[in-house]
């Protein structure tokens, strides 16, 4: 690809910037990049979530196991080795958890529906999720093995049972041993520190979240409705049709009831849009890339987007008059920290 884009620069120079060249983004980074670290983080606040609920179900079932302890010793003297109370206790432990696990499919197809409902806007391929084969198998995987491995202290703690203390009346009812309350609080302590692990770990992202909210991204979004549109090249085919149309598009907005005024936009504030390449008087062998928008002239007032320096567009600015630009602070400082940047930005091309 290096090659290609040299070869291309050398065959239009006057297109292609000496500078520009070539790069190459995976297609699930393209599609899933920008979402991809929130849903990791989602994940794994489930995952702590699921660690939690397992550590206090084997707490649970370590505490069923004391009041067990007969049973298990009836068990032993009817015949059952170690090896089959151990079975059979995992059994029960992997029968919850997959009860565990079919309520939460239930539950997340509810709460997939009300996520489809809502249609955050910002998940790609959000209309394709479902529940399927692999989230089947998935849900079946875990909940056994969540099941089989907090399962195993309980199970192997309860089939130790000694089988004359066992059968003594009111063994039940004796003190819990030293190792098995050391397993309990073992569970305890896992318990809330993954728990303070996540409520740390919310109290951030509620912090960041405040943090963003409190940013001034330099517009007002307030009582800003927004709508997308386009036209048809077979019907608009020339630049003065598509700014009549928008022209009247805008004053019959204007005068809906309600209305304080009405701009257009080829891309709303913080969205990817097109580039352009640029120069700068008196700079030579400089290229720039900056991206751009179309607008018309009350864009800013419905923004509330405050002019610096310079002045606004007018309904003068046509397409048969000079080029004017207008740029925001962040280019102004990158290229011109100490001077003046009006009458020094030349646009070359759009690409």
């Amino acid at each position: 690809m290096d090659r290609l884009a040299r070869q291309v620069r050398q065959e239009y120079p006057n297109w292609v910037g000496k500078y520009e060249t070539v790069g190459l983004i995976p297609l699930r980074e393209q599609l899933v990049g920008e979402v991809e670290p929130a849903l990791l983080l989602l994940l794994g606040s489930v995952g702590l979530v699921l660690l939690i609920a397992c550590a206090n179900v084997a707490n649970l079932l370590l505490a069923r196991a004391t009041a067990r302890k007969r049973e298990m010793g009836v068990r032993m003297a009817l015949g059952a080795s170690r090896l089959r109370l151990i079975r059979q206790l995992l059994t029960e432990s992997a029968l919850l958890s997959l009860m565990g696990g079919a309520l939460g499919l239930l539950l997340g197809a509810w709460g997939l529906e009300v996520l489809l409902a809502v249609d955050p806007g910002n998940i790609p391929r959000l209309g394709e999720i479902g529940i399927n084969g692999r989230v089947l198998g998935f849900t079946l995987a875990i909940s056994l093995l969540t099941g089989i491995i907090f399962g195993l202290a309980p199970a192997f703690e309860a089939s130790k049972s000694d089988l004359n203390e066992a059968l003594k009346e009111g063994t039940s009812r004796t003190t819990v041993g030293l190792r098995r309350r050391r397993a309990r609080n073992l569970l305890v302590v896992s318990e809330i520190s993954l728990a303070l692990v996540l409520l740390i770990g919310a109290t951030l992202l509620m912090e960041s979240f405040r943090r963003l909210r409190s940013v001034k991204p330099g517009f007002d979004p307030g009582h800003v409705l927004t709508l997308q549109m386009s036209v048809t090249e077979s019907k608009y085919a020339s630049s003065p049709q598509v700014a009549n149309f928008y022209r009247q598009a805008l004053e019959r907005i204007e005068a809906l009831p309600g209305v304080e005024n009405a701009a257009v936009v080829s891309g709303l504030p913080l969205d990817q849009t097109a580039s352009w390449n640029f120069n700068i008087e008196g700079r030579s062998n400089f290229y720039g890339v900056s991206q751009w928008r179309a607008i018309t002239p009350s864009y800013f007032k419905v923004m509330s987007i405050p002019l610096v320096q310079g002045r606004y567009f007018t309904e003068g600015d046509a397409e048969n008059t000079s080029p004017v630009v207008i740029i925001n602070e962040t280019l102004a400082r990158k290229h011109w920290p100490s001077e003046d940047p009006i009458g020094q930005f030349d646009v070359l091309n759009g690409v």
